[in-house]
């Protein structure tokens, strides 16, 4: 199932990286280098999926989780972090993540989350 999917890092090779590997799957992919922009992305293309970073500029990846299960209870959000800890976890998870990925990640780690999130898992 080819899905839209709205990829949020500070970081534009990670974005970058990420886009690559979902679009060899067959999803389209759009960018976003902040939380702000994010968020307008996510209320203007109502996408499939959120695959979000904890720490962003101007919104982190919690609030945009929390914004997210607010307005768009269907759209599954996908964390990755390179700072984890039980607690950041716990906090994801109540915010409405639905997968979290702990950076550095595999191309399999990514693919599997994403499959999850949108339910085409094996």
């Amino acid at each position: 199932m080819a899905a839209m999917i709205v990829i949020v890092d500070d970081e534009p090779d990670m974005v970058e990286t990420c886009r690559r590997t979902l679009e060899q799957l067959g999803h389209t992919c759009v960018g976003a280098l902040d939380g702000i922009k994010a968020l307008e992305l996510i209320e203007a293309m109502v996408p499939d999926v959120v695959l979000a970073d904890l720490n962003l500029p101007g919104r982190d990846g919690i609030e945009i989780a929390r914004e997210v299960s607010r307005r768009f209870p269907w759209i599954p959000v996908v964390m990755m972090t390179a700072y984890h800890t039980p607690s950041v976890a716990t906090t994801a998870f109540h915010a409405g993540v639905s997968q979290y990925l702990i950076k550095p990640f595999t191309n399999t780690e990514l693919r599997t989350a994403i499959e999850r999130a949108l339910g085409t898992a094996n």
